[in-house]
């Protein structure tokens, strides 16, 4: 019964969520204000849900005063950390050059999606450097002051690991070889830089992605995290919705090409990723209906039995997005489920040496003394 109540109150919280974005027609009624408070903080809503040019109507008008006021002091405290951020990011790729670097995730999407960087809250900054840069991009920022994390790690610094995260006193930065593991998705970077566009706004040597790689990328990110709150939180769905909500340059100021939906559809087949395309869309869908024709679309490239089971299995247990992440047994029947046959395979031989390697480096359990 808890439980249900739950479940109603959140779905309610969604729904206002939605009506202010301009998603639904009528306000669903009475909210409880600390599930909209909670809600907006762990799906990261918060800042934009302040943005006037973000919102169809006035939260104001619809929410209760201490929410409302909580909502404008992050966006406000966004602000600030964009204006101290930006600076040490450009130094940053100042200290890559001429090394290509294609900024991802929350960075670009601030800068070129959102009316302003402050309505989008970012904790670090994501870059894409080719594979055969990663050992010289590490040693420029090593010797430029950031120090690495989890450095030697079997698992996080495998020369097969996506990323390597690195901080300094003004920055965190993530510095990716790859989107995920090549055992989950084959993607072909030679091509993904191939297509990428300048942004010579930003640094000399920035790039971003092509249109219908950022947008397969989006879905990708939220599916490797297999769209719990913790690790791929609603922020990333309504970056979706900016994204194909776009007309004209994808990128806006920056420019580039606008975006072609079917060569999005196209891509995620070649990345393998048709599974996450699909499910992502369809649980943003859920929130925000003008998705809708893209899931749609997405559909087209999964099979009939595939989408009943990612529907069932996915999509309905994560619409609408919880405030908790889902069971440790859930979250791996996900990762099974977004990846083809073959990927899974090709997964766990890779994964099984690493966790053998993390249990032998455990130390043993005393024995208790037998008295």
């Amino acid at each position: 019964m808890r439980d249900r109540t739950e479940r109603a109150d959140l779905a309610r919280a969604w729904d206002l969520v939605a009506f202010l974005l301009g998603e639904r027609r009528t306000s669903p009624g009475p909210v409880r204000p600390a599930v909209l408070r909670e809600l907006a903080r762990l799906h990261r809503l918060d800042t934009m849900l302040a943005q006037p040019r973000l919102t169809a109507v006035s939260p104001a008008e619809h929410v209760d005063e201490e929410t409302w006021r909580g909502w404008q002091a992050a966006r406000k405290a966004a602000l600030a950390q964009v204006i101290a951020r930006g600076p040490a990011s450009r130094r940053a790729l100042d200290r890559l050059f001429p090394l290509p670097v294609i900024v991802i995730k929350g960075c670009a999407a601030a800068e070129l999606l959102y009316p302003s960087p402050a309505d989008r809250s970012t904790g670090d900054l994501d870059v894409l450097v080719r594979m055969q840069d990663l050992a010289e991009a590490l040693e420029r920022l090593t010797d430029a002051g950031f120090s690495r994390h989890n450095a030697g790690d079997p698992s996080f610094d495998s020369p097969t690991s996506p990323e390597r995260q690195l901080g300094s006193p003004e920055l965190d930065l993530d510095l990716h070889q790859a989107f995920t593991h090549q055992a989950r998705l084959p993607i072909d970077y030679d091509a993904v830089f191939a297509r990428s566009l300048p942004w010579p706004a930003f640094a000399p040597n920035a790039r971003l992605l092509a249109p219908e790689d950022a947008v397969v990328y989006q879905t990708v990110h939220a599916g490797c995290g297999e769209l719990s709150v913790a690790t791929a939180p609603a922020l990333g769905l309504f970056d979706l919705r900016l994204m194909l909500a776009r007309k004209g340059p994808f990128w806006g100021a920056a420019g580039g090409p606008a975006l072609d939906l079917d060569a999005a559809v196209r891509r995620a087949a070649e990345w393998g990723a048709e599974r996450m395309f699909y499910a992502v869309l369809s649980a943003a869908s859920r929130i925000f209906p003008s998705l809708s024709p893209a899931a749609s679309d997405a559909a087209e490239a999964v099979p009939m039995l595939i989408r009943t089971l990612l529907d069932r299995v996915i999509v309905d247990q994560a619409s609408p997005p919880r405030l908790r992440a889902p069971p440790r047994a859930a979250v791996l029947v996900r990762k099974a489920l977004l990846i083809r046959p073959a990927a899974r395979l090709r997964l766990l031989r890779y994964r099984l040496p690493q966790v053998a390697a993390a249990r032998r480096r455990r130390p043993a359990k005393a024995r208790p003394m037998v008295v």
